[in-house]
């Protein structure tokens, strides 16, 4: 799902929903926060690089399989997204994105 690589100050952070072009399910979403918050309290990592695994960067949001008639879309974006816009945004580290191809929705945010 998340998968991250650490050499030499550099983190690579890779999207691993190849099958779903990387689209961001709830559980990526959690798992992301959780890795860039790591990162972004570590010393020794002084760059991000960000991509995604197969032919997609990330497709966005993946909603297959949700009711999302009894999701709160407000709380959802503050609780899951807006962490993930954040943590990239107020990090002291340089973050870089290597997109390989589709980004859409929050995958292109």
């Amino acid at each position: 799902m998340i998968d991250m690589e650490y050499k030499e100050g550099i983190a690579k952070v890779t999207l691993n929903r190849p099958e779903k072009l990387n689209a961001l399910n709830l559980q990526m979403r959690l798992k992301l926060i959780e890795t860039l918050r790591s990162i972004n309290s570590s010393r020794d990592i002084r760059v991000v690089v960000i991509t995604g695994k197969g032919r997609g960067f990330c497709a966005g949001a993946d909603i297959t399989g949700e009711d999302i008639s009894n999701i709160d879309l407000g709380k959802d974006l503050e609780g899951t997204f807006y962490p993930i816009l954040r943590e990239i945004k107020f990090s002291k580290k340089i973050y870089i994105s290597y997109v390989n191809g589709v980004a859409a929705g929050a995958g292109f945010s």
